[in-house]
């Protein structure tokens, strides 16, 4: 009898459970519309291309900047300079680094040096289009990718910059 009244409590349970878990499916995943970076199987003077075609508004919004070839700290720091905010660095075969802004007393490439000691491939920034055009003129920038105004930070996805192991 105890034996049978166990068995009953049990499938209660699990029936209980599989009715909550039916009546509260769990949230969506957040989808990761915007992407900056090379899609898989771009060439290098594709993703220029369609890279430079994106810088098509005013309005600041985040922006990933390409470096040529790999820079030091102090290099890249002078290449992304006119950009109000540097909110990542990319180093090959590493998830991109967080940087967070100088705080009193430090400069940019104070951060980025204490970030890393590896060569940069790429910085995340966000700036409006003339700061990125600055950017962009520049003889070891590769590449400026700008995302819509709207792109939230943490929503959008990254791909490796392009000098990141050729595409």
């Amino acid at each position: 009898m105890r034996f049978r009244a166990c068995v009953v409590a049990v499938a209660l349970a699990v029936a209980c459970f599989w009715a909550v878990g039916a009546a509260t499916p769990p949230a969506p995943r957040v989808l990761q519309g915007d992407t900056l970076g090379p899609q898989p199987g771009e060439s290098e003077p594709a993703y220029v291309e369609r890279a430079a075609a994106t810088l098509d508004h005013d309005e600041a919004s985040f922006a990933l900047v390409s470096f040529a070839r790999p820079l030091d700290a102090d290099e890249a720091a002078a290449v992304v300079q006119p950009a109000p905010r540097v909110s990542e660095v990319l180093v090959t075969g590493r998830a991109p680094i967080v940087v967070p802004e100088p705080s009193i007393g430090r400069l940019r490439i104070d951060v980025l040096r204490s970030a890393t000691t590896d060569p940069l491939t790429g910085a995340v920034v966000h700036a409006g289009r003339a700061e990125l055009l600055q950017i962009e003129a520049d003889y070891r920038v590769l590449a400026v990718e700008m995302l819509p105004a709207d792109a939230v930070w943490g929503a959008f996805a990254l791909t490796p910059p392009v000098t990141g192991g050729r595409v």
